[in-house]
């Protein structure tokens, strides 16, 4: 559980598509302790991809290039969830516990 390297650079001179909370910061990986926890606590990636199309107002046929993955972000577990649709990608980052979505982004190819 050590870490063993962190980065962190300024928001304000950040220009990538990259949302701004997930720019270069490195954060301890969780305890084996912290992820047995937790995963009876959290809901599942079919539910995090739900709540994205639902916040997009898509259906699951709508979209393709669908992927979501669980991520240990800044302490807390969420769903990273993209997909696209007419040649617009959505980006999505939910809360892995309470489904809330923390951050939400569009943008055109």
């Amino acid at each position: 559980g050590e870490v063993l390297h962190s980065k962190v650079e300024p928001e304000g001179n950040n220009k990538s598509k990259v949302p701004s909370e997930a720019v270069n910061s490195e954060v301890s990986k969780p305890s084996a302790q912290a992820k047995n926890e937790k995963s009876e606590n959290r809901i599942s990636a079919k539910e995090a991809e739900e709540i994205a199309l639902k916040k997009a107002g898509f259906s699951v046929s709508e979209v393709f290039d669908k992927e979501v993955e669980l991520d240990y972000e800044r302490g807390a577990w969420v769903y990273e969830v993209s997909f696209e649709k007419d040649r617009v990608d959505y980006d999505y980052v939910i809360d892995a516990v309470n489904g809330e979505v923390l951050h939400s982004q569009k943008e055109a190819d």
